[in-house]
């Protein structure tokens, strides 16, 4: 019920916080006895959402889901032009994948759980290719990398996940950190300047 409190709280402070009542849906279904045909249904709904963003952009922005300034952002003449998904984040989301198999052989967590994370991971995955149509929407998949890397914690806290991983997973994201948001200058946060703050 918390959680479900501080979701409705961070909607009023962006819209895309919305995408994320699916990790709700997912916890309420990971015990489903189909569970190989609820994934295939998941993943098929999200390419085809995907396939279809421009679309479905104009007919929430007619319901006034989003604002105009999101419109005219995000649409199909954005001044946001696509670009690749980083390759530093498709590392992590490998090497994540890799724990998740891990967890899944070694059996530390249960089978309902195990799903909630391969559903969690594959969203944040199949989200990342939004960047291919508008540069910065890789962003809405960071609300389910975010929970990836709590569950992850999870997982490293076992004594059944080797060290080789647990020393592997820390390295490759503080690596993605540097190569995508230092070297790269990801969202122009190095070196960081506010005016607001009056760092130039």
């Amino acid at each position: 019920m918390m959680a479900f409190a501080l979701l409705l709280l961070a909607i009023t402070f962006h819209t895309t916080s919305v995408v994320f009542l699916l990790a709700f849906a997912y916890w309420h279904f990971s015990d489903t006895k189909y569970k190989k045909l609820l994934f295939s249904a998941i993943c098929g709904g999200m390419l085809l959402a995907i396939a279809s963003f421009y679309q479905l952009l104009k007919i929430l922005g007619r319901f006034g889901v989003f604002s105009k300034v999101y419109m005219e952002r995000y649409g199909m003449n954005s001044q946001y032009e696509g670009e690749r998904v980083p390759f530093a984040f498709m590392a992590v989301a490998a090497v994540i994948l890799l724990g998740i198999m891990l967890s899944y052989w070694k059996k530390v967590l249960s089978s309902n759980e195990n799903f909630f994370l391969l559903l969690i991971h594959t969203s944040f995955m199949i989200l990342m290719s939004l960047n291919f149509l508008v540069n910065n929407l890789i962003r809405i998949s960071h609300y389910f990398y975010a929970l990836d890397l709590v569950l992850m914690a999870v997982l490293l806290t076992s004594r059944k996940i080797h060290m080789g991983y647990k020393i592997l997973l820390p390295l490759v994201i503080m690596a993605m950190w540097f190569y995508n948001y230092m070297y790269l200058n990801g969202s122009g946060t190095y070196p960081y300047k506010s005016q607001i703050l009056g760092i130039y």
